[in-house]
């Protein structure tokens, strides 16, 4: 039995480590997951795990994208996505003029398609920064 851990939301193609958590099987965490350092104390419960295979779900990852507002903008990211077969499960866009603040709730196969979805968002004209949201990130 395993369950990826709600904390970090690994994602197949990030590093991953396994603890087995009593009665719940194996919990897959990201190896930068803050909840790794405080698990570490009882070091006997980690076991070696690693990704296999093509990634055949989809993972639930949040992304930022900050910029300056202009007309068009959340329809040039949202062409971004999807031309990267990327679907949005929940959008919240903020207007602080000049700058705008959205935060994605996207779903993705693997940090391969994420990454590069990330560099184009960053390629768009007006956008200033974009990056996925991890625990401690933002």
């Amino acid at each position: 039995m395993l369950r990826m851990a709600k904390c970090c939301l690994p994602v197949p193609g990030d590093p991953i480590v396994g603890y087995i958590s009593l009665g719940r099987g194996i919990t897959i965490h990201r190896e930068d997951c803050p909840n790794v350092a405080v698990l570490k104390k009882d070091p006997d419960r980690f076991t070696s795990v690693s990704w296999d295979g093509d990634a055949d779900t989809s993972f639930r990852v949040e992304v930022q994208v900050d910029g300056w507002d202009r007309h068009r903008l959340l329809e040039d990211m949202s062409r971004t996505f999807a031309e990267a077969g990327i679907n949005i499960l929940d959008a919240h866009c903020a207007v602080n003029h000049p700058m705008v603040s959205n935060r994605f709730v996207v779903e993705v196969g693997d940090t391969r398609t994420l990454d590069q979805a990330i560099n184009r968002l960053r390629n768009i004209d007006a956008v200033f920064d974009a990056y996925r949201v991890t625990p401690g990130s933002g």
